[in-house]
């Protein structure tokens, strides 16, 4: 048996700033190598084939990328597989030696070199000042491409001509083409080919003067471009004009049959009449074009977001010399602050600016939540002393244009609260849910009620239908508003809604006017078409019972459907604020007060009846108490006693907690206390079962005797504010001797 292994790889070029890297090795990925066996010519008939991997196989001994090794090969006649365009030589990296005979028949170990049978070309072509030349055709033996901005080219793949050689020759049309001397063709080469094109083919040199209007002085700085690049010559990436105002650009000569190219200066506060002029870039041709400036006029001013005024950055301002839109004279993004500086030319008149948002936004910041093609339901309007956005352009000043004030149809939620008691104790015949009856208590003023009040706010344009950049709040639609936990990533899409849905909204200003609001009317006010209509709401809703969790901590969004001027829903989507924390109800209990009361004679004789308590704490809709005594406590059938916090629970039987919000019997310090009933230390059911709960861990459950019960030493009130939410432990009171 014999071992046949081998390499399979190339050499490459590519560009790398402004000159070229060769790579030896370039490893390629996919090339497939086989051997078959020769039918009748094989010992044991059986072939093997590799390809070259992206990565290597660390299990291997060998780098699959570039190498294969295939052992224990049969003697006798084999047929090699490669792709075309590859070619296979005997022996190391590198070896020029042919196969000849190796593989039939195989009767040794055999290395093999598996590489490309082309070979690559590459290098400049320049003019005969040493400028690359850009857009240049290249065909190197029926191999074409072109050059780049710097006259580079690269051609791969390149097979000998008849003549064993290679030959790189350059065209443009309009001019004859220009060749470099043949070179020898070598398989798996690169081989770098510069061409001169010279005569014709050569530069020409555009000159010109830029002076200022008025004062005829030479102005420093000004920004040349030929056909919207930056010419031959330029350096840093650009050519500007001198001291004096001079210049000189350097550009490829152009074709007899189109010899004109456009020249444009630019410079921050200047404007050019005209803004560009064409030269002949022909030899003989007119190059020497002159320009004048004209100081510009500044405007400045700043952007700010809807709601709250906040600066608005990456917003584009431009101005334009017709309320239509018209020639664009400038154009601008606002800064991280803001602010935008604008530059129109002195003779402007009266121009007109517009803000309008970027198109690129990012639809995870929570302004967008839920929202999608966010930045159409932006807009922005101008200061009301300038209608149409237009400003009177005076010489010599710098021009304070105000600022732009966006708006936006998405909400904002500008307050939220909880809704309160406003009487000195719950009104029984306006029942908060769930009512006295149910819950066992009653609210007193000032504590919170079974409503959560959410003020916002957002703007429309006025519209005809006629403008796809109009949108107003879907009238048909009712707002709806979403809660969720805190830690809580939910989008609005996915968010569960409470189950009551929304009230009707209390009251809405409609831009000039305020109106009584009915549930699902959004009104579009009484301002002019085209105007921004301000829309202020509340909404009020009631918690029902089944959504006592919203007693907690809770994030709070309203979001509404969005029509355009058409009154079509605009993808089927709602209009969603940023999320606003909420505060759950505070609960809690203060002051514990515990009396142990005894019934007998004196000393050993007094017995521990039961166990009475009082405290006071804040009251809500789904407020929940837990009341825990400190006892010694039996730990299954261990005979060892310890002192654990137990819950009381419905056996024995569980004290009644009531609260004192009589007006006729209850007043001063009394008012509003909690109370807890007499709890019987007496009883025995449960004394020697698993009936007591840990305070802590509710499943793990002890023991306590009769005796025990009656000694314990200390009680706490433990509250949560709705069933299902976390106890918080109140203070431990020390229980009287009685």
């Amino acid at each position: 048996l014999h071992n046949v292994s081998g390499l399979v790889w190339k050499r490459s070029v590519a560009k790398s700033g402004t000159e070229f890297k060769t790579s030896d090795p370039t490893r390629v990925s996919g090339i497939e190598v086989s051997l078959s066996p020769v039918e009748g010519k094989n010992l044991a008939g059986v072939g093997r084939d590799f390809t070259t991997a992206k990565s290597n196989d660390p299990t291997t001994a060998h780098d699959d990328r570039v190498a294969f090794d295939f052992d224990d090969m049969a003697a006798g006649a084999y047929e090699l597989g490669i792709p075309d365009g590859w070619r296979a030589r005997l022996g190391a990296k590198g070896s020029e030696d042919k196969l000849d005979g190796a593989l039939s028949p195989l009767a040794s170990d055999v290395a093999l070199d598996i590489t490309p049978a082309t070979a690559t070309v590459y290098g400049f072509v320049r003019n005969a000042l040493g400028v690359g030349l850009e857009g240049i055709n290249v065909s190197a033996n029926g191999v074409e491409t072109t050059t780049d901005d710097l006259g580079r080219y690269i051609a791969a793949g390149v097979s000998a001509n008849d003549d064993g050689e290679i030959k790189v020759t350059t065209t443009l049309a309009g001019f004859p083409s220009a060749s470099a001397d043949a070179i020898d063709f070598a398989a798996n080469t690169t081989t770098q080919v510069n061409v001169t094109r010279g005569g014709a083919n050569s530069t020409v040199a555009i000159t010109g003067t830029v002076t200022e209007a008025g004062t005829g002085a030479p102005i420093k700085g000004v920004t040349i471009k030929v056909d919207g690049k930056a010419p031959l010559n330029a350096t840093g990436g650009k050519v500007t004009t001198g001291d004096d105002g001079t210049y000189v650009a350097m550009v490829q000569t152009a074709p007899n049959n189109d010899p004109l190219v456009d020249v444009t200066p630019s410079k921050t506060g200047y404007h050019f009449i005209p803004d560009t002029r064409q030269a002949s870039a022909i030899t003989g041709g007119s190059q020497n074009i002159d320009f004048t400036g004209y100081p510009a006029t500044e405007i400045v001013g700043l952007v700010t977001g809807a709601g709250g005024g906040m600066p608005r950055a990456e917003v584009t301002v431009r101005a334009y010399d017709a309320a239509t839109g018209g020639k664009k004279l400038d154009e601008v993004v606002t800064t991280e602050t803001g602010t935008f500086s604008l530059h129109v030319p002195t003779l402007s008149g009266t121009v007109y600016l517009r803000a309008v948002p970027q198109d690129e936004y990012d639809p995870t910041h929570e302004n967008y939540l839920g929202l999608r093609d966010s930045e159409r339901y932006d807009w922005y309007d101008p200061p009301a002393n300038r209608p149409n956005g237009q400003i009177a352009v005076i010489p010599g000043q710098v021009l304070q244009f105000g600022t732009f004030t966006g708006n936006s149809v998405q909400p904002r939620i500008t307050s939220i609260r909880r809704g309160s008691v406003k009487t000195a104790v719950e009104e029984i015949t306006n029942a908060i849910t769930p009512d006295v009856a149910t819950r066992g208590f009653s609210l007193v003023q000032g504590e919170p009620g079974d409503t959560i009040v959410v003020t916002w706010h957002y703007e429309t344009r006025t519209t005809s239908g006629t403008t796809d950049a109009a949108y107003a709040a879907d009238g048909t639609a009712e707002p709806q508003l979403l809660t969720s936990n805190r830690t809580s990533a939910t989008r609005f899409a996915t968010a569960a809604a409470p189950s009551a849905g929304v009230t009707t909204v209390a009251a809405a200003v409609r831009g000039t006017r305020t109106a009584t609001n009915t549930a699902g009317t959004a009104g579009r006010g009484t301002a002019g078409e085209g105007t921004t209509v301000k829309h202020d709401r509340i909404t009020t809703y009631i918690i029902p019972e089944a959504d006592d969790h919203d007693y907690r901590d809770i994030r709070v969004t309203i979001g509404h459907a969005v029509t355009d001027g058409a009154g079509t829903a605009r993808d089927n989507t709602t209009a969603v604020s940023a999320r606003v924390d909420l505060a759950g109800v505070p609960h809690g209990a203060s002051g514990v007060a515990a009396k142990r009361n005894v019934t007998g004679g004196s000393g050993d004789g007094r017995v521990a009846n039961n166990i009475t308590a009082s405290w006071s704490g804040p009251g809500s809709p789904q407020l929940e108490h837990r009341v825990a005594l400190y006892v010694q406590v039996e730990t299954g059938s261990a005979t060892e006693n310890r002192w654990e916090w137990v819950v009381l629970t419905a056996t024995p039987t569980l004290a009644a907690v009531t609260r004192d919000t009589d007006p006729d019997t209850d007043s001063g310090a009394d008012w509003g206390k909690w109370n807890m009933a007499a709890f019987d230390l007496n009883a025995t059911a449960g004394a020697a079962t698993d009936a007591w709960q840990d305070d802590d861990a509710p499943a793990l459950t002890y023991s306590v005797s009769q005796a025990n019960l009656r000694k314990a030493s200390h009680i706490r009130v433990d509250t949560r504010a709705d069933d299902g939410g976390t106890w918080v432990k109140g203070t431990a009171a020390a229980i009287p001797a009685g």
